[in-house]
């Protein structure tokens, strides 16, 4: 009799434990890894960026945001009878003119371009307290929206019916807040774009693996929700300290599920892996029960790094993105036409995620 109280104590004990093992856990590894992740989150990568010279053929003038500051804007008129406008949102540490390193084909296929600078980079006003971080926080969701509601109400995409977005890395994220709802928004095309807590997960652990030596049952036993916690709580921290808001892309890409959308990537890319772009393609409705619906692309460029699917795919690159304009924003073909791509492996949870990265 005594044995049998002995295993039903382990049974009913063994839950509570475990429960506590993991809550003690999660108190070690916030006091352990918590100014890690801060300071490696608020660590700039070293981008390079095209710089490309003005255009005197551009419209150059200024737009205004919800909150009153003003941005630096260029309307690039197209080189043949105008059939689209774009909305080209710039990537990190570029300038507007940038899109003219992007855009060659589509301003030659009859499109106009409109770019924008975001606050405190190039020309456009700067909050003197606000140092622009590599993720999106809510000032440049400010400057997209202010993007937005400018071009909305432009002449020409109001007799057109309207646009189509280019957004490159921070500035296609950026735009992926607002853009999702807008009707006038009719289809989406972006190269190296991120969510920054998909982004966060699996390199949590990497980062705690190279910065902390003695890293012992906590790194080895934890569940990825529980990194999860980490990062929500590093997103606080900095948000706090930094007086900004840091959204999360993830809540708003249920949006696209209607809108062609078109994600490019690199498949050699060291910042954001694939996997993390691949996540974002299934949350914005890029992968279905019944396979990748026709109007949700995605393209992993293979060999090339950052925002380098230009320089591997010099012909293919500005081709492919001309037709899904020409397909989709001239055309206007937005039915799926009931086909469908052949099924991949694509993580749909951030467990996923991290399992893939993991093991990679």
């Amino acid at each position: 009799m005594t044995l049998v109280w002995i295993v039903l104590g382990v049974i009913f004990l063994a839950p509570f434990v475990t429960v506590g093992k993991v809550g003690y856990g999660i108190i070690r590894a916030r006091i352990l890894y918590m100014h890690y992740v801060v300071r490696i989150f608020l660590e700039s990568p070293l981008f390079q960026v095209p710089r490309t010279k003005p255009d005197d053929s551009a419209e150059d003038f200024r737009i205004n945001t919800e909150d009153g500051l003003s941005l630096a804007a260029i309307w690039i008129p197209p080189r043949a009878p105008i059939k689209g406008v774009i909305l080209f949102g710039i990537e990190f540490g570029s300038n507007r003119w940038s899109c003219l390193h992007y855009c060659q084909d589509l301003l030659d296929a009859g499109y106009a371009v409109f770019a924008f600078e975001p606050r405190n980079q190039g020309e456009s006003d700067s909050i003197p307290s606000y140092k622009p971080l590599h993720w999106v926080t809510g000032f440049e969701v400010l400057d997209a929206k202010a993007a937005l509601h400018y071009l909305s109400h432009r002449p020409e995409v109001l007799k057109l019916g309207g646009f189509g977005i280019f957004g490159i890395s921070r500035g296609g994220s950026a735009l992926m807040f607002a853009a999702g709802e807008i009707p006038m928004v009719k289809c989406i095309v972006t190269d190296g774009i991120y969510a920054t807590y998909s982004l966060m997960i699996p390199y949590i652990r990497q980062w705690i693996n190279i910065y902390v030596k003695d890293n012992g049952w906590i790194y080895d036993h934890l569940p990825n929700w529980t990194w999860g916690l980490i990062a929500k709580s590093a997103i606080h921290q900095v948000e706090a300290s930094h007086k900004l808001t840091i959204p999360y892309l993830e809540n708003h890409l249920a949006s696209y599920r209607d809108k062609p959308f078109l994600l490019i990537h690199g498949g050699d890319d060291r910042y954001i892996k694939p996997l993390v772009a691949e996540r974002i393609f299934y949350l914005a409705g890029g992968k279905r029960s019944k396979g990748t619906p026709e109007h949700h692309e995605i393209w992993i460029i293979d060999k090339a790094k950052h925002n380098e699917g230009i320089q591997k795919e010099p012909i293919e690159y500005p081709a492919r993105i001309r037709r899904f304009f020409d397909r989709y924003l001239v055309a206007g073909a937005h039915a799926n036409n009931g086909q469908t791509a052949p099924d991949s492996k694509i993580p749909k949870t951030n467990k996923d995620l991290g399992h893939a990265l993991s093991s990679s």
